[in-house]
């Protein structure tokens, strides 16, 4: 059972296809956490500075933007919000890109498309 699971935990998902947004949206909301999307980086940045979440969840393929450049960006905001713990989310889940998002400062990756259950896992590590 998951509902509840991530009771109160504010999330910001950023993707750039709206269905895996609205899929992750609904999810971590039906497990309690408080989930806010954005579809690119930049919209992103804004979100984050605006709802302080306590987790981001990111693509990395992006247009314009891409995780990791969104990564550095946050990295650069700590002062202002403080350390924010991040999972990478991407179709590109070979060990080479496992070590990469984890140089760029995400604390975990998980390989679209998502396991829902390993996701509430991965979270609950994360931000505990």
């Amino acid at each position: 059972m998951l509902e509840n699971r991530l009771s109160n935990i504010k999330v910001v998902v950023v993707d750039d296809h709206a269905d895996t947004r609205n899929l992750l949206r609904f999810f971590l909301q039906h497990c309690g956490a408080k989930a806010t999307v954005a579809s690119n980086g930049q919209e992103a940045l804004e979100v984050i500075k605006k709802v302080r979440p306590d987790l981001l969840i990111s693509d990395i393929a992006m247009p314009q933007m891409d995780g990791y450049e969104l990564m550095q960006n946050v990295q650069e905001l700590e002062k202002e919000i403080g350390s924010l713990p991040s999972i990478a989310c991407s179709a590109y889940a070979r060990a080479e890109d496992r070590a990469r998002t984890r140089e760029a400062g995400f604390q975990a990756h998980i390989q679209k498309p998502v396991d829902l259950d390993r996701l509430v896992t991965i979270i609950l590590k994360v931000v505990t």
